[in-house]
Formats: C-alpha cells, structure tokens, sequence
C-alpha cells in the first residue's frame, strides 16, 4: 500500500509540471556530469566595472570581516569554520548553508585586499565545475556580488568572465521561479560589467529577455511574488531595485521593471507588522532578505514613490486589516504556482495578528529545508493557525518542496466597515481528501468596539471525524491564568484573552521557529471535536 501511495503522490505531483520541468531537469544534469558545455574567453586582458546611481544595498546580518579573515562563518544559525586543503567543503552541513557560504553576500564586510584575497583562495579551490559554487543558483549570486566589488584585478576577473559564460550556458529554465530570475539578474550584472566584451552582449540580451518574458508571470497583478513567501518577496524586490540601480534608462526593461517594483513596494509594506517583521507565511523567515525599513531606504534613493498600504491583495490571497490597536493578516489564497510549489505550506485561512505593534499570533516558521520531521510538520496545517481534519493535512506537501494533491480556497470575501471587517470563505479540498462532502468554511470578524475577533469554522459533511483548529502564540505572550475553555495571556503592559465558545481549550508548549536554524519555546493552543458532522468550532480573541 506505502508504494502504491508513493507513486500517486509522484502522480499528482508530476501532473502539474510544465514538460520543460521534467526533461529540462534530467538534461541539465546530464550535461552538467558529463561536462558538455564549452566554455571559451578571450586570450586577452580582461576587466570591467559598474557604476551603480547609488550604493548597492548589501545584506549579511551574521558574519563579521574578523571571523571571515579566520575562515568562520555563520549562516542560517550555524557558525563553521574552513579547514583543511578541501576547505570550501564544510562536512556535516545542509545544501542551504552550503549555498550560502557561495552566495558571497558577506563581500563587502571586507577591505579591498581581503576580498580579493579571499576570492582567489575560493578560485584555487573550486575547480571548474566540481562542487557546490558551480551550481547555477550559487554561481549567479556570486557573480552579482563578485561584480559589485568592482575587482580591478585580472584573475578574479577572468574567473568572473568564466563563470558568467558557464551561467549562460547552463541557465535553470527547467526551474521557472526565482531561480531563473537569478540566473537573468546575473547575466544582467556581467553584460553590464564586461561591456568593452563582445560576449557581454549576448549575456546581457539574454537576461533582459529572460525578465521581460517572466516579470509578468512572476511578479502578480496586485504586485505580490507569485510563490506566495513575503521573505522571498523581499529578496527578489532587492535584486530588481539592484538591477535598477545599474541599467540604462533607455532600455525597455527599465520602465517595466520600475512599475513593478512600486506595486511591489505596496506589497511589502502591507505584508509587515508594525514591528517591522514580515508575516511569515509558507517558507518564510526573518534576516534573510534586508529589513522592510531597509528596502524601503534602498528604494527611495532610486525612484520617487511613496509606497502605499492596501488592504486586499487578491491575486496573492492576502487580506490585512490595520489600525491604531491591532494588525491581522489572513492568507485566503492559493498555496503557490501549480507548477511551483516549493515552498508552500498546508496553511489555508491561516493568518498572524499584532496588539500594540507587538506580534501575538504568529505563523510558526520555517527551520530548515532539508527533508526531515521538522521540515514536514512545520509544512503541516496543525503548524498553523487553522484547522485540520482526521489529522489530515490540506493539501499533500512532501519531501523538501515538494507537493501532491492541492486544492485552493472558494468564495473569499473580505470587506471592511467602521466596526470592523468580515472576511469569509470555504475550503472544499477535504471533500477530495477524505471524502463525505467535506467543506470547511471559516468567518474572521472584527467587533472593533468591543476590541474581540471572532473566528468562527463550521465542518459540513457526512460521518463521524476529528476536527482540531490551532493557534500558535509569540514566546513573547506570559500565560496568567487558564480556564476550561479560556486562557489570559499579557504582553507587555496589554492583556490578550481567548475563549473557545464551543469546546474545551488545551494549553501546551510548543516552538516557534523565526529564523533559520532558530527554535524558540512558545505556546499552541488546540480546539478540537471528535462527532458527527456539521460542527462549529468558535473562539474569540479579546485585547
């Protein structure tokens, strides 16, 4: 039976693939062992430069030009350092970090001659094309950060050159998201920095084509990043404003690129809580991407626009509501592209909520990419704050990104009047799960005046089933006193209390996951029925 299972979700999961997924896949890796491509440059000097408008907005928040000189360096929580001859070889640690130490984003924390000390010995130890840095993701936002440094010297640029030819000719279109965009971000880069090279032009029409084709698909009409992550919103938002920060003001990406970015911006700032913080919906983490604040200051120095808030971003499924008390965010969206939902949760009509600019529910995050218990339970929905059935989850994540059958919210409705705001919709994708006609609809309301939301979820059907809703509060929030079916809690000087109005309330400790690598004690509260169908759970937060 675990097999038959296995091949369904392979089915259901394969179903969705545009074919330059599956076969562009298998072809880039057989090209890539049997080294096909053939790389040539110039039997001339080679050099090159970039004269960005502004200062390029670097992002590292871990690292320290100390700790890098001894070959010590941290990402995602973890701090390891080099050693040995295979030194850019780090045991015992995961693809991402590996990723990371590739990535380069810590460049700038050095002086001149450190960097360029530094990339020579990255040179003398990543033969082409063995390891890591020459994987097309790493290898594209290296060369970004290789070309900001502005070298002035001729190895590294060599180097450079070299590996911006390799890019070219092994770009991940068969990964058409946000690695593609790097991979055309970096091509934009090198034709830019080697423009006196006959190659750089190719380099450079092949980027621009690459966005031009993709920013309307990627980037959605209510200015929302299409796999639906705020934190991998933030991170291609940065590399846009980087790519506008050196392009010509007479190329016709310029102008589409620009008008994306203000509907982008609109985006970010309604997608962060008075804190500061993104909402952390699907793979989503803090420090990653530079700070709301951050991009906004970036931002300002290259255009003139003022952001704006929104409320409704229907194409994204993020509906907010804000005030002078409270900031909630509600996902009433699709988990992602069909054709790309790497990193999608099972999180339907989940949603975070501030009181008095403090975070107090809250998405429980994202650890670590690679494939384990945690990456899938924090994939799940009981991660989340909305319900699950029979211990089943919404929709079918899997592996690190993968995901099988998946089924999108109907009906979304979210209106907002001075006492308050509605928002309402059903979710049927139980009916296909489980069967029975299966539908849960759940109703988000705001009674401004009596400072309650009231969250209301009815389970219509057939049959006997176990129906649990979820909330995940900020290690922030004290418990004070619990009830059968309450609970207080203070943060800071504010008081916070939840009353589930039809069934008992269970306290327990849980984990909140902020960062990568991060875990913190928090608390989950759980709401659960165990009978026959219709049912409604309900519960009330007061603040």
């Amino acid at each position: 039976m675990s097999k038959i299972n296995t091949l369904l979700k392979y089915y259901h999961t394969i179903k969705y693939l545009k074919p330059r997924q599956t076969i562009g896949r298998a072809y880039a890796t057989v090209k890539r062992k049997l080294n096909l491509s053939n790389v040539k440059i110039p039997e001339i000097k080679i050099s090159g430069s970039l004269i960005p408008r502004v200062p390029f907005l670097n992002h590292d928040p871990w690292n320290s030009a100390n700790n890098i000189l001894k070959y010590e360096f941290t990402f995602l929580s973890h701090t390891k350092k080099l050693e040995g001859s295979n030194k850019w070889i780090v045991k015992e640690s995961s693809p991402l970090w590996d990723y990371n130490l590739h990535y380069f984003n810590y460049l700038n924390l050095l002086s001149d001659r450190d960097r360029i000390k530094l990339c020579k010995d990255w040179i003398n130890n990543n033969p082409f094309p063995h390891g890591t840095g020459w994987s097309p993701y790493p290898l594209s936002l290296r060369i970004v950060n290789w070309c900001k440094a502005n070298f002035n010297d001729e190895e590294i640029e060599r180097s450079l050159f070299f590996q911006t030819e390799y890019l070219y000719k092994n770009l991940e279109f068969y990964h058409p998201g946000n690695h593609y965009l790097e991979n055309a971000k970096a091509l934009i880069f090198a034709g830019l920095y080697f423009k006196e090279f006959k190659q750089s032009e190719k380099w450079l029409n092949k980027g621009v084509k690459i966005f031009l084709k993709e920013l309307p698909v990627q980037v959605l009409p209510d200015g929302g990043y299409f796999e639906r992550t705020q934190m991998y919103h933030a991170i291609m938002l940065h590399g846009f404003l980087d790519i506008l920060n050196i392009l010509p003001l007479d190329f016709k990406l310029y102008q589409k690129l620009e008008k994306t970015i203000c509907s982008m911006l609109d985006f970010l700032i309604s997608n962060t809580h008075p804190n500061g913080e993104l909402a952390l919906f699907n793979d989503s983490a803090n420090d990653i991407a530079p700070a709301t604040k951050t991009l906004l200051e970036y931002a300002e120095k290259l255009l003139k626009y003022s952001p704006k808030f929104n409320n409704s971003f229907p194409s994204s499924g993020y509906y907010i509501y804000k005030d002078d008390d409270i900031y909630i965010i509600i996902d009433g969206g699709e988990i992602g592209p069909d054709f790309l939902p790497a990193h999608a949760h099972a999180d339907i009509f989940s949603y975070e909520l501030s009181i008095n600019d403090k975070k107090a529910i809250v998405d429980t995050g994202v650890f670590e990419y690679t494939n384990g218990k945690i990456r899938q339970e924090l994939r799940s929905t009981k991660s989340h704050n909305t319900v699950c059935i029979d211990n089943l989850d919404q929709v079918e994540c899997w592996g690190s990104f993968r995901v099988a059958r998946r089924y999108e919210p109907k009906s979304i409705s979210f209106e907002i009047s001075e006492s308050g705001f509605v928002f309402s919709g059903f979710y049927d994708g139980y009916s296909k799960l489980i069967g029975q006609n299966i539908i849960h609809e759940r109703t988000i309301k705001l009674n401004k005046a009596k400072r309650e939301i009231i969250i209301t979820d009815k389970v219509n059907g057939l049959g006997t089933h176990l129906i649990e809703s979820f909330v995940h509060l900020h290690p922030n929030l004290l418990l004070l006193q619990s009830e059968q079916n309450k609970a207080h809690f203070s943060i800071s000087d504010h008081k916070l209390s939840i009353d589930s109005k039809s069934t008992n309330l269970s306290i327990e400790e849980g984990f909140y996951y902020p960062r990568f690598g991060e875990r913190i004690k928090n608390y989950k509260l759980t709401m659960c029925e165990h009978s026959e169908l219709p049912q409604v759970l309900e519960y009330t937060i007061s603040y």
